[in-house]
């Protein structure tokens, strides 16, 4: 596995399971804090689908 490869999962996961920690310290409450990783998780999962989309119709 590359050092890139590394870095994206470290990012990742580092985000989806801190921020949650970090939203309760800044005073959201818990079940919204709690609500917030899995969407990054869908956003995550659905943006490379975006992607392709938005730039299979630019022009070459």
């Amino acid at each position: 596995m590359n050092i890139r490869a590394c870095m994206q999962f470290l990012l990742f996961y580092g985000f989806v399971a801190w921020m949650p920690a970090i939203l309760q310290s800044k005073g959201v409450s818990p079940d919204t804090a709690g609500c917030f990783a899995p969407l990054c998780q869908w956003i995550g999962n659905l943006a490379p689908f975006a992607v392709s989309l938005l730039t299979g119709k630019m022009k070459d």
